[in-house]
């Protein structure tokens, strides 16, 4: 009768045994205690005639959990069928790692915004035009496609971020991880903190400006971003609509048509901040005619413009309807002069 490993790995008066694989090939396991938490697991082949002493690395036996970390192949074939013993890689636990510390990084940040800013704002004042385009345009899609839309105040470092630091490279990361989860992510953290001081502070400035734009697109009665609340209750009407196409109605001077249209093509357009869109193909032909013969301000354009359409429909239901949205400006703005 084979030996269980299970018992064997669960047993702490027990270092060293016999035990066959899945194709009866005999190994001699020992065991020896790392810390209180952990055995360092080895084999070597046990045969008539084999004189090697050498053992191999069979893998990080975590004692609390019942877990074997990094097992080698040889050491998985000698568990039996029925064996609850854990498998993993310790390289699996990074995302554990990462996770804590981004949590960390952004309760410090939520807790500490205002003091710093003071880091980040040599790299805030040097954004191009082109950086604020790009950083607008993140709040416009937060904006246009949530019904709720908020700014995330976090600051973004990837895994790579993380694996270039000193205690990181420390040695022996994962099991100290194990072994204490906070105390290592404290230092991580505080050597996170320290490097990346100025990239935390633009951080802090970022999202006070991004709370300032969206707080000026929730007015919603500002000329300059009639676009993008056109965009927004377009899509809103969109949002829960589970079909492959939608009738869109475009009006151009006195003339109007009615067409089908690709509903996902024109959810992304709109979620882009795009002002018009088109398709391609026959089918979309006929009302690429009808547009360059009725827009009298762009010169042989065919894409639609979504300030021309006037109504969607999917079968009797209307989804979208221009007149609403103009009523809607109109007593936002009504508001706002009422509040000054």
């Amino acid at each position: 009768m084979r030996n269980n490993l299970e018992e064997f790995l669960k047993d702490n008066s027990r270092n060293k045994e016999i035990f066959e694989d899945n194709m009866r090939n005999k190994y001699i396991v020992y065991k020896e205690e790392y810390n209180h938490r952990f055995d360092n697991v080895y084999y070597k082949r046990h045969a008539e005639g084999l004189s090697s002493n050498e053992y191999s690395f069979g893998g990080y036996y975590d004692k609390k959990e019942h877990t074997l970390y990094n097992p080698s192949w040889n050491i998985r074939n000698m568990f039996m069928a029925d064996s609850k013993i854990q498998i993993a890689n310790l390289s699996d636990l990074d995302k554990d790692i990462e996770n804590r510390l981004v949590k960390r990084m952004n309760n410090y940040l939520q807790e500490n915004k205002n003091k710093l800013k003071q880091y980040g704002r040599t790299k805030f004042e040097y954004l191009t035009e082109y950086d604020i385009k790009r950083i607008n345009d993140e709040v416009n899609q937060e904006y246009i496609t949530q019904s709720n839309p908020q700014v995330e105040l976090s600051y973004k470092f990837n895994i790579y971020d993380m694996r270039s630091l000193k205690n990181y490279n420390s040695g022996d990361v994962y099991m100290k991880y194990l072994y204490d989860a906070d105390g290592l992510v404290d230092l991580l953290f505080n050597e996170l903190r320290d490097i990346k001081k100025e990239e935390i502070g633009y951080s802090a400035l970022l999202f006070e400006y991004k709370t300032k734009y969206l707080e000026k697109l929730l007015k919603n009665n500002e000329p300059m971003y009639h676009q993008i609340n056109i965009n927004r209750d377009i899509y809103q009407s969109l949002k829960e609509i589970y079909a492959r196409t939608v009738n869109i109605n475009i009006v151009y001077g006195e003339n109007n048509m009615t067409f089908k249209y690709d509903i996902d093509d024109l959810r992304r357009s709109l979620s882009r901040g795009d002002s018009s869109t088109r398709t391609y193909g026959v089918a979309y032909s006929k009302v690429a005619e009808f547009i360059k013969t009725n827009d009298r301000l762009r010169d042989n354009k065919d894409d639609f413009e979504f300030s021309h359409i006037n109504l969607i429909t999917h079968g009797k239901e209307e989804l979208y309807n221009k007149k609403n949205f103009e009523k809607e400006i109109k007593q936002s703005k009504k508001h706002d002069r009422d509040d000054r």
